[in-house]
């Protein structure tokens, strides 16, 4: 697609560590859906995570490299969404364990070279 637009054009893919299928991203296992993006002529994936260290850089890399894609960004939806850890969470427990995750969704990214999304994670104020 990126042949068409100046900038790679990317779709979100759950992470192996994902339990259920996101509402907005391919939800097939990530090598099948890499290689259904790869078909379809996408540049890269944002790979949504939800669990801290489930997911090694270079593992992650080849998987997603193996279809003629790049990892474009890590996503961390699904620790809000599957798990309800957000940075605003009346819990200071339930705060503490969000920023576990999200510190250590910022290493795989760091590792990888892309940018991380906090999307729901961060939570909401309300007033």
């Amino acid at each position: 697609m990126s042949a068409v637009l100046p900038w790679p054009v990317a779709y979100t893919v759950s992470g192996n560590d994902c339990v259920s299928s996101m509402p907005l991203g391919h939800s097939a296992p990530l090598a099948e859906a890499v290689r259904d993006l790869a078909e379809l002529g996408y540049d890269g994936v944002e790979v949504q995570v939800r669990e801290t260290g489930a997911h090694d850089a270079e593992t992650l890399a080849r998987t997603v490299e193996a279809a003629g894609l790049k990892v474009l960004g890590i996503g961390t939806g699904p620790v809000a969404a599957q798990d309800r850890l957000t940075l605003t969470d009346p819990s200071p427990d339930v705060r503490r364990h969000a920023l576990f995750r999200l510190l250590g969704a910022a290493r795989l990214a760091g590792e990888l070279g892309v940018p991380v999304s906090l999307g729901q994670t961060r939570g909401t104020f309300l007033p």
